[in-house]
């Protein structure tokens, strides 16, 4: 399973859990495209849409949301501000892409892209359930072909077992 490093921002107050996602569209979008560009370095830098949320859970302690995530097919240059490293990355459109090259059939590696979950959180910390997060979230890949609802299921199963080690 592909996947980039979790970001969070600590919670300085927070009296009651937000009920809407803590993430705008946006943000997600700027994340996606800075970890890609500086960890799949095998790989053109790319942009994503992001859409959803597609599914969403409710717990006393934590609340969760999943958006889907598509590598967008870039039709022209692009100037981004990267908020990783704050410097302007110039995207140039894949000269090989299929969508660019309608008469090509598309390479192999194009003819599925792998489907990627957006998973977004807020409530009790990650690393330390004692704590509060104002907000985290993390990308990967849907390797095991899940539902949205499966997925999100396997994300938090995946932090009862990282709460139960802390």
């Amino acid at each position: 399973m592909t996947g980039y490093p979790m970001a969070w921002e600590a919670a300085t107050s927070m009296d009651r859990l937000p009920e809407t996602c803590p993430y705008t569209i946006a943000e997600m979008e700027e994340y996606l495209f800075a970890n890609h560009y500086h960890w799949s370095r095998d790989e053109a830098p790319t942009t994503f849409n992001v859409s959803g949320p597609c599914a969403h859970k409710v717990e006393s302690d934590r609340r969760y949301w999943l958006f889907e995530a598509e590598k967008d097919r870039l039709a022209g240059r692009q100037e981004i501000l990267c908020p990783i490293c704050q410097k302007q990355h110039v995207l140039e459109p894949h000269h090989g892409d299929h969508a660019t090259n309608p008469g090509q059939a598309p390479r192999a590696d194009e003819a599925r892209q792998p489907q990627w979950f957006v998973v977004v959180g807020t409530g009790n910390g990650c690393f330390d359930p004692s704590s509060k997060m104002r907000r985290w979230l993390y990308a990967e890949t849907n390797d095991d072909d899940l539902s949205p609802e499966q997925f999100l299921e396997k994300a938090y199963r995946e932090q009862l077992v990282a709460d139960a080690r802390s």
